[in-house]
């Protein structure tokens, strides 16, 4: 199995700035959860451009404007979160744990320009046009699988890791230990997951299931409809190079693990779940002990 992605990938030019899909996309699922003047605030602070799909795991295709929008989403939604559970002031530091070339980070980037912001992914690729690209209070690093971040304890105020935990079998419990470790005085943690609820829907919806047994073996041994295994909090399927995982964890698990190295507030599900492939969010503190 890979340690990290260290082969780069072939150049490809950057599609735009935000700025300049604005005007061509007005019919975007993410308009729904985001006020005009929420995204012109966006707009006004982020000029960043946007990096080249091959860049940011494929997400989105040529769709530019929505994998910006999407970041703007996510954002909103960890600093309401931030607001309810942080430590009542505005954050001094960030870190989106695997973070890829910046979805998520450019808006902590852009709208906390005071804060210092990291970046922690597998892929050299994004993390080295996060640098080029991205604001100076920035700082991207090539993590690896295994346990391990080049930061100070309790440093970070603000800690997320959107679809990385879906990803991760074995060492799942050194990575929450390590972001226990760099959690500072109250902090707040915004962790995506699939559950019980993502394994539903990828069982009831056509896409979604094509979509993991496409990419996973064994799922499809299941059949269609079935819930998830009310005796496993843990289930993983892997590809056939055994590179590639899907983690399914239960709520049960994040009650019985979880909680040992944080302080569980909420976890909850979006409607997105059901639409555009979103994830359970598990949103926690550093042990009050800790």
């Amino acid at each position: 199995m890979f340690l990290s992605r260290n082969q780069r990938a072939k150049y490809q030019p950057n599609p735009g700035t935000p700025q300049d899909f604005q005007a061509k996309v007005k019919n975007s699922v993410y308009y729904a959860e985001l006020p005009d003047d929420a995204i012109a605030d966006h707009l006004a602070h982020d000029l960043a451009e946007i990096p080249p799909t091959s860049y940011r795991e494929g997400y989105h295709g040529d769709r530019h404007h929505d994998y910006w929008l999407s970041g703007v989403r996510d954002y909103r939604r960890v600093m309401s979160y931030w607001d309810k559970y942080g430590a009542g002031r505005a954050p001094r530091s960030f870190l989106d744990f695997g973070g890829s070339s910046g979805r998520v980070v450019r808006h902590m980037a852009a709208m906390n320009p005071q804060a210092q912001v990291y970046c922690a992914d597998l892929g050299i690729t994004a993390i080295e046009w996060a640098l080029a690209h991205l604001p100076m209070n920035v700082q991207a690093m090539q993590s690896t699988i295994l346990p391990g971040l080049p930061l100070a304890d309790r440093s970070v105020d603000v800690i997320t890791a959107f679809s990385v935990f879906t990803h991760v079998d074995n060492h799942e419990y050194g990575w929450l230990a390590e972001l226990a470790r760099v959690a500072a005085p109250g902090a707040m943690l915004y962790l995506t997951l699939m559950t019980e609820d993502t394994w539903d829907a990828c069982m009831r919806i056509d896409w979604r299931y094509k979509g993991l047994t496409g990419s996973v073996a064994g799922f499809d041994a299941y059949e269609r409809g079935t819930p998830m295994p009310a005796d496993k909090d843990k289930i993983a399927f892997y590809d056939k190079s055994n590179s590639y995982g899907t983690t399914f964890h239960s709520k049960r698990h994040v009650h019985k693990v979880w909680a040992r190295f944080f302080d569980i507030h909420e976890i909850w599900t979006p409607p997105g779940v059901e639409t555009i492939g979103e994830q359970t969010v598990v949103v926690c503190s550093p042990k009050a002990s800790a």
